[in-house]
C-alpha cells in the first residue's frame, strides 16, 4: 500500500508539470466559454420581428367562451382566428391563412392543457407567442370577474428585483452579475477536468510500473532440487 501511494505522488508530480495536462484543463473550459459565445452569437441572429408585424394565430375552443380580446399587442402584434374545429384550423394551417393554431380542450379548467400545432421545427414556442396565448386564456378567464386593471396586473403578478446586501445591512457595491456566474463556473471546470485528466494519467502510470515490474520467480523450493539432481 505505501509503494501505490508512493508511485501515485510520484505520478501526480510528474503529470502537473507534463504541457499534455496542462493543455488538457485549459482547453475544455476554453472550449466550453467559445460554444456560449458562439450560442449567444447566432441567438442575437435572429431576425426579431419587424415594426408593425402581425401574426396570425388559429384557436379551437372546446370550453365555449374564450371569443374576446382577439387582438394581443405586442412585438409582434399577435391577432386570433376562432375555428370550429381542429380539421378547419389544420386546412387553415396547411393553406398558410395562419401560422399556428392551438386547442382548448374541453377539460382546460381542470388541467391546463393547450395542444399547440405548428410547421416550424422548434425546441419550444417562442417567447412572445407564449406570452399572446397566455393573456387570450387568462383575459377570458376573467372577464367579468375583475376591474381590467386587475386583469394586467394577473398577466405580470412580479416583477421580481433582487439586492444584496453587505455585513453591516447596507446596500452591496457589488450585486455580482455576469461575473459572479462566468468565475465559479471556470473553476468548477478547471477542477473537474484536472481530476478527471490526473486520473486517467494516474492510471496509466500505474499500469506502465506494473509492466515494468520484473516478474520473480515463485516456483517452490523442490523443484530447484529436481533439477539439481
Amino acid at each position: 500500500m505505501n509503494k501505490t501511494i508512493l508511485i501515485l505522488k510520484h505520478e501526480f508530480s510528474q503529470v502537473i508539470k507534463t504541457k499534455t495536462f496542462i493543455i488538457m484543463t485549459l482547453a475544455f473550459p476554453v472550449l466550453a466559454l467559445i460554444a456560449i459565445g458562439i450560442f449567444s452569437f447566432i441567438q442575437g441572429m435572429e431576425k426579431p420581428p419587424a415594426p408593425g408585424e402581425i401574426v396570425t394565430i388559429g384557436y379551437v375552443d372546446e370550453v365555449g367562451g374564450f371569443s374576446g380580446y382577439t387582438e394581443q399587442p405586442g412585438e409582434p402584434t399577435v391577432t386570433l382566428i376562432g375555428y370550429g374545429t381542429p380539421e378547419e384550423a389544420t386546412t387553415a394551417l396547411l393553406a398558410e391563412d395562419i401560422s399556428q393554431y392551438f386547442i382548448i380542450p374541453s377539460d382546460y379548467v381542470d388541467t391546463g392543457v393547450i395542444t399547440r400545432y405548428t410547421l416550424e421545427r422548434e425546441l419550444e414556442p417562442p417567447g412572445e407567442i407564449q406570452w399572446a396565448i397566455k393573456s387570450f386564456l387568462l383575459s377570458n378567464l376573467l372577464r367579468g370577474q375583475t376591474s381590467p386593471e386587475v386583469t394586467e396586473r394577473a398577466k405580470t403578478p412580479m416583477m421580481l428585483s433582487s439586492i444584496r446586501l453587505d455585513e453591516t445591512g447596507q446596500v452591496a457595491t457589488d450585486q455580482g452579475g455576469f461575473g459572479a456566474f462566468i468565475v465559479p463556473y471556470l473553476f468548477s471546470i478547471l477542477l473537474i477536468m484536472a481530476i478527471f485528466t490526473s486520473s486517467g494519467f494516474l492510471l496509466q502510470g500505474l499500469g506502465e510500473e506494473k509492466e515494468s515490474t520484473p516478474i520473480l520467480n515463485t516456483a517452490p523450493p523442490s523443484a530447484f532440487r529436481e533439477g539439481n539432481t
